[in-house]
């Protein structure tokens, strides 16, 4: 995610408001359960329940964040030396059986906030018109930490669907 785009230059030890979320579609029909880190079932309307990320040393990210010093291919390979994907998100918050496993790790640099996040799911759906009914990833970020209930004109939601070459509109997506 550009910073210019949340419109934040990104500073060690600056903390943002930040979760992680999947979407889990078992039988090819609507999402059938989703998953958050720390938010809740309303996270793409209000974003008081992230979690906080502080960014550590000379850019990177993970609850404290680690600056990268890797150039990042972003190509949905998570091959990348830093990565270190040992964040769980298994806060169940729609439906009842969240069964998908799903581990991130983020980073930064001085241009971007990277988040990688890997999901095991043994069935796979991207059949749907909205992005949020079919397997996805969805990160949120709060750049400025201001949580509230309501999102500020900084603040993003990005979704990923299975197999889709493009990101989904999510608010305040760019």
């Amino acid at each position: 995610i550009p910073w210019a785009n949340l419109g934040i230059t990104p500073t060690a030890g600056m903390t943002i408001g930040f979760d992680v979320g999947n979407n889990d579609d078992d039988d090819g029909t609507t999402r059938d359960s989703q998953l958050q880190t720390y938010g809740s079932a309303s996270n793409s309307t209000d974003p008081s329940g992230f979690g906080q990320l502080t960014l550590s040393g000379t850019p990177f990210v993970t609850p404290t964040v680690s600056a990268t010093a890797v150039s990042h291919t972003i190509d949905g390979n998570l091959n990348e030396s830093d990565w270190n994907l040992s964040r769980s998100t298994t806060k169940c918050v729609t439906g009842t059986t969240c069964n998908n496993t799903v581990t991130w790790g983020a980073l930064w640099d001085g241009t971007y906030l990277y988040a990688g996040v890997k999901v095991l799911d043994s069935n796979l759906f991207n059949d749907s018109t909205n992005c949020w009914d079919d397997d996805s990833v969805e990160v949120y970020v709060d750049p400025t930490n201001a949580g509230g209930t309501s999102y500020t004109s900084q603040d993003r939601q990005v979704v990923q669907r299975y197999n889709d070459g493009n990101l989904c509109a999510g608010v305040g997506s760019n």
